[in-house]
């Protein structure tokens, strides 16, 4: 496993790889349909490294607390966790079956200053106490951009980071996105392409910063994001 992750640009002490190797054998006898993929070799390139090709562009020295919204079976939250224990991270899921999920494991691989949370983000970012509490989130494969900055901006400190892993599509999205930008206060930093050299897969890190105060209006009831986007 160790070799697969260095190349592709990613080192792994021991205590990290074994980390990574129990959650291969969680994630594969789980007894919930928590990933779609079930071959070992596509799970360490299509979640574990493509997670942490984040890693390459920012310096997490300079985070402290990190959100995961949507986080499913962890991703990309629990591997940015293995590898940069110091964050204090927040696991956000409103599927209960993947919160249990998440909970069991955060126990299994021991990972301190981890909170999961059942609940939906909109519900969260009018939370007095987690409201523009966090220095950066994370998300993929969520939901487009638009609608993905409601539910994050409004969680984001002011001058923290939103961090979107997307695909193809990039071009659109972020076209169809200026309006949400304006209102929620976000601006696009830069756009970093990445490869997964191991199964010839490109992707794309959407890095978005908060330059000001959400209006307090937002984020909109549950679902409303998605049914009617900014």
């Amino acid at each position: 496993m160790r070799k697969l992750f260095e190349e592709e640009g990613i080192r792994l002490d021991e205590n990290q790889e074994n980390k990574f190797k129990k959650y291969l054998k969680l994630l594969m006898e789980t007894p919930f349909n928590i990933t779609s993929i079930k071959s070992p070799d596509l799970i360490i390139y299509r979640h574990f490294i493509d997670s942490l090709k984040l890693a390459l562009f920012l310096d997490f020295s300079s985070f402290e607390t990190v959100l995961d919204i949507g986080s499913g079976a962890g991703f990309p939250g629990v591997p940015l966790k293995i590898i940069h224990p110091q964050l204090k991270l927040t696991l956000l899921e409103s599927s209960r079956k993947k919160a249990l999920f998440l909970k069991s494991l955060v126990s299994e691989l021991e990972l301190a200053g981890v909170e999961v949370l059942w609940q939906r983000a909109e519900d969260l970012g009018r939370a007095s106490e987690k409201r523009e509490s966090y220095d950066l989130v994370v998300a993929r494969a969520l939901a487009s951009l638009r609608v993905l900055l409601e539910l994050s901006l409004p969680l984001l400190k002011i001058g923290g980071i939103l961090v979107a892993y997307k695909g193809k599509k990039l071009k659109k999205e972020i076209e169809e996105a200026k309006k949400a930008l304006k209102l929620l206060n976000g601006t696009i930093e830069r756009v970093e392409e990445y490869i997964i050299k191991g199964i010839d897969f490109k992707g794309n890190l959407v890095f978005i910063k908060k330059e000001a105060s959400t209006p307090s209006k937002f984020p909109r009831r549950p679902g409303i994001p998605f049914k009617r986007p900014l």
